[in-house]
């Protein structure tokens, strides 16, 4: 089974898996090397072999232990979408990362994640764990902030589209189960009809 642990930044996501006493797969980190302002399908593909590429780790520790959590969801299709919901990004450049990422999908290069724990604090909660958190330079926290809503969106709509597969942080864990259609570009289909137009 792989989890993701999801809400917006400064939330407590990292925290929240080092606390499962496991391993899990980290959130991927800047390297410096991200093609900012290039053209919008070099940067579909570099997001999309970066998510193939933490997906590829969940199941490597999957196969290993029989669970895997992960920080953030490997497929992360939606931050694009956040980003072109709140006119930060081209809806040109979430449609041709959404078409990458279910070519991955049909491909089993990538999929959709057994379940996903959620948790939205308030603007105010999230402000004064970040101001708290010295281990970690927010620089686009007020962004990541905006992206609150558009991400709420986003996992209610796949709620919506597979009932059971999104739950709160404070679920019981031993109480998840794996779930079918990790590889079904029609659940893909179905979470975008249910997203509000862009």
């Amino acid at each position: 089974m792989i989890i993701a642990v999801e809400g917006p930044s400064a939330a407590g996501k990292t925290t929240f898996c080092r606390g499962l006493d496991q391993t899990f797969v980290a959130e991927y980190q800047a390297t410096g090397k991200e093609p900012e302002g290039e053209g919008m399908q070099v940067q579909a593909h570099y997001w999309t072999n970066v998510n193939t590429t933490r997906w590829n780790s969940a199941r490597s520790l999957e196969s290993e232990t029989g669970l895997a959590y992960c920080d953030s969801d490997p497929m992360k299709l939606h931050y694009s979408w956040s980003l072109a919901r709140i006119g930060e990004d081209s809806i040109e450049r979430f449609e041709f990362e959404c078409t990458l990422v279910r070519e991955a999908i049909v491909e089993k290069r990538i999929g959709f994640v057994d379940a996903v724990l959620v948790d939205f604090p308030s603007l105010d909660t999230l402000t004064r764990q970040k101001d708290n958190d010295a281990t970690r330079n927010r620089k686009s926290f007020d962004l990541h902030a905006r992206l609150t809503d558009p991400l709420r969106e986003w996992y209610d709509a796949l709620e919506k589209a597979d009932p059971g597969r999104v739950h709160p942080w404070d679920v019981d864990l031993d109480a998840l189960r794996p779930r079918q259609r990790r590889y079904d570009a029609t659940l893909l289909d179905a979470l975008l009809a249910n997203l509000p137009s862009l």
